[in-house]
């Protein structure tokens, strides 16, 4: 399977820089938004605010990826189901999320339920593990497989190096912690990245 860019059709430059933009705007918007739902004191209201939000942009995000992929000819049905797959993850790990620390601070869990408030916002997460298991053994294509791999090994990379520096920066009290949780959001900023790196490459 080729993939020049000589060979991509003309919306290729303007879906590509859409899903550039998307993947900017993605964490300016949400940590903007975090900001001033902190700053404004809006209380519940501008946590369900916030969640609509977070949701518009994983929809947005979802969809220019997609946009770009039928552009350059790799939208694969694999890739199609993982999208939605990742879209349906996001969506219920925000909800959960939202309810989760709603009721924490507000219903004063404890026990039992605190630890099933947990791990049930981790279960998302976890789903979003297995989609990307699933989109390696479900492609068919072996260029689109490989560049997956590719991709991932990147993103992992990446979540070493930054964990690694992180870590011994933190050890001598440099920086402040940062919760386990984050490595996601890590490595799917890398897989954006690499997405970006590797969009005109040959097999």
């Amino acid at each position: 399977m080729t993939n020049s860019t000589a060979d991509m059709p003309e919306a290729y430059p303007a879906r590509t820089r859409r899903l550039s933009a998307v993947i900017i705007a993605f964490p300016i918007v949400l940590i903007g938004g975090g900001v001033a739902l902190k700053a404004l004191h809006l209380g519940w209201i501008g946590l369900v605010g916030y969640l609509v939000l977070a949701m518009i942009m994983t929809v947005a995000l979802v969809r220019a990826a997609q946009a770009r992929a039928k552009a350059t000819g790799c939208a694969s049905p694999a890739m199609i189901r993982y999208n939605n797959r990742m879209m349906v993850a996001s969506m219920l790990y925000m909800a959960i999320l939202f309810l989760s620390i709603f009721a924490f601070k507000h219903w004063h869990l404890a026990g039992p339920l605190l630890w099933a408030a947990a791990i049930a916002t981790a279960a998302p997460v976890l789903g979003m593990v297995w989609a990307m298991a699933r989109l390696v053994i479900e492609e068919s294509d072996e260029y689109l497989r490989s560049r997956i791999v590719r991709q991932a090994l990147f993103g992992l990379g990446g979540l070493l190096a930054i964990g690694t520096v992180w870590g011994f920066l933190e050890q001598f009290e440099l920086v402040p912690h940062v919760p386990a949780w984050a490595v996601v959001p890590v490595f799917a900023l890398g897989l954006g990245v690499s997405n970006l790196i590797f969009r005109g490459d040959k097999a």
